[in-house]
């Protein structure tokens, strides 16, 4: 299945080779999750500290949300705050 993929921020630079702006086409298998395409980008992910914020066709999202055909995954840092 293809999904798009959006990136922000410092994680841009795990967009694929041939990616245009910040965003991407990317294949994966079907039944994928989110967290299938973030390991697939080789972005650096701690479940337990949740510091990538998500969203699925522009709905905020979690990492275990099984992936379909077409969608848009937006993933960006979580902000600090104080």
């Amino acid at each position: 299945m293809m999904v798009t993929v959006r990136l922000f921020s410092d994680l841009v630079q795990h967009l694929p080779t041939g990616a245009t702006g910040k965003r991407a086409q990317v294949e994966l298998p079907e039944g994928a999750t989110v967290l299938t395409l973030i390991e697939a980008l080789g972005i650096p992910f701690e479940i337990s500290e949740g510091m990538i914020g998500i969203a699925l066709n522009d709905e905020v999202s979690h990492h275990e949300v099984r992936l379909r055909d077409g969608d848009r995954v937006s993933l960006f840092p979580a902000l600090a705050g104080g």
